[in-house]
Order: structure tokens, then C-alpha cells, then sequence
């Protein structure tokens, strides 16, 4: 489902070449349905934004906004078949020249390989919150390649992926002085289990030691035998990746009482724990840190570069702050791809191709404060800043941040 919405409107602070004018379109896709819709229609508000700053061009491109949703009401967010038919009208609109978006890592698995064999070349699409590893880098049996059916790599994201948040742990580890830490995970193959191996591999560059690497099983009734054999290597941190779901409670529950508290021994978990209030409301959860993609709207706005005058234009335009930092960040994947056209012939092809030459939007005009493109051999981010969140009282706070 699209909506056409012409706004003769471009990109601040990127400077036009000298190819022939065109007049291109560049669509968003995202769920604009369910849960998440606050945090989508604010994106769409701010990349708005950003082309009414500009006065209607990308160098010397005129362009328009197509949005799309991938949603349904009857899901409450995105949904397949949705997904596909969209991908196949973005495939098909030779007037597109890139695509900001998915959301969901589900949906771009399913959107990108379709869009990688468009007509006139890979159509680029560019994401703020898809996460998924395995999009850019090998994570599942056959990833990423089976994402690019050209060879050309057409995907890319601005926000740090899964894999990062392994690192990320490793180094407020050694931050708080914790080198000994035990690894247990959940077995999940997509999330858990590689998310705990990432944090084994950047252990041993990092000087943090491993005790152990285990599982734990959602189905055990307790976890006492695992941490009591792992007491016995004296680790003064545990790293558990997993997701609170698969019997979060009970892990976090024997952890101390077995290896004793978070102040002890450290408690780091992925954000398959955060925002679960059964998690932020456990009495022996507090103190326990949660690392997450991104920076908060409060940590953009003190980074400096452009990111506080957009913030505050955003608030005086729409009467309110964006209502997530994923509206930010998307609009920033936005403001990568209206760069690239600035730089371009205006054809789908050599966008692409500008978005994964090593682009950068400037930290003078970039809306995460500092400079940021994609890698140019995997598409992943180049800025890589994560949250630390601390459980206390019931509640998660902003408690630090890591870049990686």
C-alpha cells in the first residue's frame, strides 16, 4: 500500500554535482500500523523535514516522497505479504531511485532480495532499525549472499547491528573492570547463541577471559547446577544473551543466588531483555546492564554537529519531540540516501552505487551529531554507538554509552 506525497521539497548541506536535472522519488517502507506506528509516522515527519530544509533538491535533482506501509491492522505490524507486494512495486517504479527503510529485519529479508533484481539495476534500500546481522555479514547457514541474487550488495543500515551489542558488552566489561565472565545463552541460532559468540571473539581480542560457555534451556525448572560449576572459575561477570522471554525470571533469579548480586558480580544481558517489565520489576534484577542500538534523543541533541538545531526544528514544526530514537535514526538513513542522490547522475544505479562509494553525511549536518555512511563492502554501519541501560528500582535508565 503506497501514498503519493509530492513535496517539492531536498537535502541540507549536500552539495549538488553538475548532472542533468531529474526528477526522481524516494519511498519509505515502514509499518505504519500497530505497536510501532508512533515511532514510523515520526520518521516519515522528520525525513520530511529534512527535505523541506533543503528547498527541494538533492544537487540538482528534484524529489518526492513515496511512503509505503508494510503493515496491517489485523498484525498490529508488519506482515509478509505485505512486504513482498511492496518490494515488487518498488521494483517495478523505475522513478525510485532508493528506499529508506524497513523496520523490521523480518521484512527486508523479504523486501531485498526482490528489490536486489530490479529492472536497471539493484535498488538500494537503507534501514534505521533493521538489525539482523545476517543482512550484511554470514550469521545463519547461507547469509548474507543469499539476500543479493546479483552479487551486488543493495542493502545497508546507519543504526549498529546485533553483532556489535557482543562487543559492546566486552568493552563496558572491561570498562567496570570485569575481565572473568562467564557466557550462557539461550540456543537461540538467530539471536542468542551468535550474539553470545560475538562476545566470546571480541573477549579474546580484549583481554576478558571466558569461564564458561554454556546454554541454558527455557525448559529447565532451575539453574542451579549451571552456576554452581560455573563458581568454581570465579568469574566476576556474567554475559547473558538471550531473550527474557525464554525463562529469563528463573536465569536471573539462580544467578544470584548461586554466584551472588549484579554490585558482585556483573549482570550484562542483550536487549532480548530490555522492556520487559516482569525483568525491570525483579528485585535481584537490579543493577543488572542492558546494552541497545543507539543513543537516546537526549544524547543526539549533547553530541553537538547538526543533530540539536534538527531536534529543535522538529519540535517547533510538529509540536512535539520525535517519539522515538528509531524515528531519528531512520530519518538519518534518509538523509544518507538524499546525499547520495546529490551525488549522482539521478539513476537508480549510480545512487546506489554513491551509497556504498564510502559517502558520508558530515558531522556539521548529520543528525546523529557526528559523521555517518554505510560500509562500502557490507553495507553496515560506520557509526556504531550503543546505549548502556542499568536496571534500578524498577526502572531502566540511560546509563552510558559505548561506541564499537
Amino acid at each position: 500500500m503506497r501514498k503519493v506525497i509530492p513535496l517539492s521539497l531536498v537535502l541540507l548541506a549536500v552539495g549538488g554535482g553538475t548532472a542533468q536535472a531529474r526528477q526522481v522519488v524516494i519511498a519509505t517502507d515502514l509499518p505504519l500500523q500497530g505497536f510501532s506506528a508512533p515511532t514510523q509516522a515520526d520518521a516519515n515527519r522528520a525525513s520530511a523535514l529534512l527535505l523541506e530544509q533543503a528547498g527541494g533538491k538533492a544537487g540538482p535533482h528534484v524529489v518526492t516522497i513515496r511512503h509505503y506501509d508494510d503493515s496491517t491492522a489485523e498484525f498490529g505490524g508488519w506482515n509478509d505479504q505485505r512486504c513482498l507486494d511492496n518490494a515488487a512495486a518498488h521494483a517495478a517504479a523505475a522513478e525510485e531511485v532508493a528506499v529508506m527503510g524497513p523496520y523490521n529485519s523480518g521484512c527486508a529479508k523479504l523486501e531485498v532480495p526482490i528489490m536486489n533484481r530490479a529492472a536497471g539495476g539493484p535498488l538500494a534500500m537503507i534501514s534505521g532499525g533493521s538489525v539482523n546481522p545476517g543482512l550484511v555479514r554470514p550469521w545463519l547457514p547461507g547469509e548474507p549472499t543469499t539476500y543479493y541474487p546479483t552479487g551486488i550488495r543493495s542493502f545497508g543500515r546507519v543504526i549498529a547491528s546485533d553483532n556489535w551489542q557482543g562487543d559492546a558488552a566486552v568493552i563496558y566489561a572491561k570498562r567496570i573492570h570485569r575481565t572473568r565472565c562467564l557466557v550462557v545463552h539461550d540456543g537461540d541460532a538467530n539471536f542468542g547463541a551468535p550474539v553470545a559468540r560475538a562476545f566470546r571473539a571480541a573477549a579474546r581480542t580484549r583481554g576478558v577471559r571466558i569461564t564458561g560457555f554454556v546454554r541454558w534451556k527455557a525448559s529447565a525448572r532451575n539453574y542451579k547446577a549451571l552456576f554452581v560449576r560455573a563458581k568454581r572459575k570465579h568469574p566476576n561477570c556474567v554475559f547473558m544473551s538471550g531473550i527474557a522471554d525464554n525463562h529469563g525470571r528463573r536465569l536471573i533469579q539462580d544467578k544470584v543466588k548461586y554466584l551472588g548480586s549484579n554490585s558482585r558480580v556483573v549482570l550484562i544481558a542483550p536487549d532480548g531483555f530490555i522492556n520487559f517489565p516482569e525483568i525491570d520489576g525483579l528485585k535481584v534484577a537490579r543493577g543488572m546492564f542492558i546494552t541497545t542500538a543507539g543513543l537516546s534523543l537526549d544524547r543526539l541533541r549533547a553530541r553537538g554537529g547538526g543533530a540539536p538545531a534538527f531536534l529543535n526544528a522538529f519540535k517547533t514544526r510538529f509540536g512535539h519531540e520525535p517519539d522515538s530514537l528509531y524515528s531519528i535514526y531512520q530519518a538519518a538513513a534518509f538523509q544518507l540516501i538524499l546525499a547520495a542522490v546529490a551525488a549522482s547522475d539521478g539513476t537508480r544505479a549510480d545512487v546506489r552505487a554513491k551509497l556504498f562509494s564510502g559517502l558520508q553525511v558530515p558531522a556539521a549536518t548529520s543528525i546523529l551529531g557526528r559523521a555517518f555512511g554505510i560500509d562500502p563492502a557490507t553495507g553496515d554501519a560506520t557509526l556504531r554507538d550503543l546505549t548502556i541501560v542499568r536496571l534500578l528500582g524498577g526502572r531502566e535508565f540511560d546509563w552510558d554509552t559505548v561506541h564499537v
